[in-house]
């Protein structure tokens, strides 16, 4: 049964897509690709539907092992993108293989996406993790809030998860690169993204901005499931 509704779910998103337009702004993902490099899509949970609906095919997601996780694998595959089941950095939850297999296919050249607020929460409190894929392989990050003209919103849950209305546009604001090497600081650098996100959704969707400071990052450079 699950299965089936997942597949439902799946198949429905995909007939929305269908119906919707995108727009992008402070795009700078042509002038990365030119200079050699990849990147990591730095997004909210709550946005993860929309900007699944118009990312690149191959971008890799990560995705926790779950069952109401593997809600979301239809759909995403329906999206043609790539899905790698783990969650928190642990080796009992498929973390610290999940973390190789993004590394490794960040270094051959396909784009990776962190729901750096995921998968429990608090919204918009970004973890460590992005960080540390971002060091491993030498690719920036790239902050970006989604906002549909028309959506749902599930004002219950933890992350008020959004969905586009059908006929609806997807607006993208990204903020500018952001670039991590061997001596960066993944806590600093994660409070840096958090500001950044934050203030892009304080810009062009106020009444759905995370706050400034959700919640101190924590001490383990863990990934996040989406």
């Amino acid at each position: 049964m699950r299965f089936l509704l997942a597949w439902t779910i799946g198949l429905t998103m995909y007939a929305i897509r269908l119906t919707c337009r995108h727009r992008t702004h402070n795009d700078q993902r042509a002038d990365l690709l030119a200079s050699g490099k990849t990147y990591i899509y730095a997004q909210l949970h709550a946005h993860q539907i929309g900007a699944g609906m118009f990312g690149e095919p191959g971008t890799v997601a990560m995705v926790s092992r779950s069952a109401d996780a593997s809600m979301v694998v239809p759909m995403l595959k329906l999206f043609r993108k790539i899905v790698v089941r783990g969650s928190s950095g642990k080796a009992t939850k498929g973390g610290a293989s999940a973390l190789q297999q993004l590394i490794r296919k960040v270094k051959d050249g396909h784009q990776a996406v962190i729901a750096v607020d995921g998968p429990r929460g608090p919204r918009g409190s970004v973890q460590k993790g992005i960080g540390l894929l971002a060091k491993k392989t030498g690719m920036p990050i790239v902050p970006v809030v989604v906002v549909p003209t028309r959506r749902w919103i599930f004002a219950k849950t933890w992350d008020r998860l959004q969905i586009p209305q059908p006929f609806c546009r997807i607006d993208f604001y990204f903020g500018d690169p952001v670039f991590a090497n061997e001596e960066t600081d993944l806590h600093q650098l994660a409070e840096d993204l958090q500001a950044t996100l934050h203030d892009l959704e304080s810009e062009h969707d106020p009444s759905e901005r995370a706050p400034r400071e959700a919640e101190s990052v924590s001490s383990e450079p863990v990934l996040r499931a989406a």
